[in-house]
């Protein structure tokens, strides 16, 4: 079985905004999903949404990794 297949599928969701933007990490669950972390960054103290998202999976304690088909 691959790593792939055994691993648990998990949701990046986001909402940018001009002031704010959110950033959550979920896993499917029974019923909804349930967070792994949320958090809200000041949308112009970064320089891009790269840079959000850097400091999403620093502070949420896990590497943001898609593998490859």
């Amino acid at each position: 079985m691959s790593s792939r297949t055994s691993s648990p599928a998990l949701v990046l969701a986001g909402d940018v905004g001009g002031t704010k933007t959110l950033v959550g990490l979920f896993e499917r669950a029974p019923g909804r999903p349930r967070s792994l972390g949320v958090f809200t960054y000041p949308t112009a103290a970064y320089g891009s949404f790269t840079d959000i998202l850097d400091a999403f999976a620093r502070d949420v304690g896990r590497p943001l990794v898609i593998p490859a088909a």
